[in-house]
């Protein structure tokens, strides 16, 4: 059970400190130096626990340039909008991911849970409520510039939540073929490899970091992300898989809490329930799949 709660802890830094970087050094080169440190340090973990990686057969190629692609478009999303908006109100519309991975298995022939059922209706009710004008900081008198920011920000979600939705039946593919921890940095690697010539070639890559605390803030969000794939391997091999989705699902409400509690952001009430529908949803969703 620690381990699923040392996930939903891990993934909640992770959400946060992707909001410091992307702030600090703008969305898209954040993501890319993050990607860069997160191939780093989830290769040499892979190393260690799962020795030398195998090479991937054409099928499997495939697999992992499809979970690239969605890695590229998810953790932009995600960027994008935990720069721009409140994380109180991306976090719930990122987690619509399992709405988009739940339809993606019964497209395959997967039946639906009652439970399931359920959370779909909460994820999308509460996003709506979320996405709906007048939520969050338009309670207060804000210019026109920071409406535009709000709604570009609902929109990278809606992207980010498409990519994950995407990428989690992808990695998942891959896992049971190339061990539990070499698929995510080779499909990081594809994502860097697509998206920073793009990057580079449109002037937005940056920089390198050339200061310690310029490093140590792009290598967190890498660091944390990381740490919430290693815990929920850690939390399946140790805990009832009953158990282990739910408890790691957990950290859309822990955002949610820290971005109105710690980061002081302000919500209307519908707001908040748009957010609490949202997050109990995803529960619903991971109880019910696992």
């Amino acid at each position: 059970m620690i381990f699923a709660f040392g996930c939903a802890f891990s993934w909640t830094l992770a959400n946060l400190s992707i909001r410091r970087a992307s702030r600090r050094y703008g969305p898209l080169a954040a993501m890319a130096w993050a990607l860069l440190g997160g191939i780093v340090l989830l290769g040499m973990l892979a190393v260690a626990m799962d020795g030398a990686p195998l090479l991937p057969t054409a099928s499997e190629s495939l697999i992992l340039a499809g979970a690239g692609v969605s890695a590229l478009l998810a953790y932009g999303g995600l960027f994008v909008a935990m720069g721009l908006g409140p994380v109180s109100v991306a976090a719930p519309i990122v987690s619509a991911w399992s709405v988009v991975a739940l339809a993606i298995g019964l497209a395959s022939g997967e039946r639906l849970a009652m439970t399931a059922a359920a959370g779909v209706a909460l994820v999308i009710v509460g996003n709506a409520v979320l996405a709906w004008p007048g939520r969050a900081a338009r309670s207060e008198a804000v210019e026109h510039t920071k409406t535009h920011r709000e709604a570009g920000a609902v929109v990278a979600s809606i992207v980010a939540a498409l990519g994950f939705g995407f990428l989690a039946p992808l990695t998942e593919a891959a896992v049971t073929s190339l061990g539990r921890f070499w698929p995510l940095p080779m499909v990081w690697g594809i994502a860097a490899a697509i998206g920073l010539p793009c990057l580079a070639a449109t002037g937005r890559l940056g920089s390198p970091p050339r200061r310690l605390s310029d490093a140590a803030c792009l290598a967190l969000p890498a660091f944390f992300e990381g740490a919430g794939f290693v815990f929920f391997a850690l939390a399946l091999a140790t805990t009832d898989v009953a158990i282990v989705g739910p408890v790691c699902s957990l950290a859309t409400g822990m955002t949610v809490i820290a971005g109105v509690v710690w980061m002081r952001e302000r919500l209307t009430r519908r707001a908040i329930v748009g957010a609490v529908a949202a997050s109990l949803g995803v529960v619903f969703i991971q109880g019910a799949a696992s």
